[in-house]
């Protein structure tokens, strides 16, 4: 149980995704010190980005839509 607590609060011992996290911090940094906009997350493609819920649709549209498809009745 010791293994899953240390897990969950620093994360997975992997290398590859710890130096990506990295890697990426320090490009936004070059791009941002370039006067440019960037996240970290702009270069790590794996990783999902955040998006407003606002501007999604919501649940009776989607099921609207799926209906209009024949997809459920």
């Amino acid at each position: 149980m010791m293994w899953l607590a240390y897990r969950n609060k620093h994360g997975a011992i992997a290398t590859a995704p710890r130096l990506e996290v990295q890697l990426a911090g320090v490009q936004a940094m070059i791009v941002q010190a370039l006067g440019g906009k960037a996240e970290p997350s702009d270069f790590m493609p794996g990783m999902a980005k955040t998006q407003d819920r606002s501007s999604g649709i919501d649940f009776e549209q989607a099921l609207g839509a799926f209906e209009s498809m024949g997809l459920v009745s």
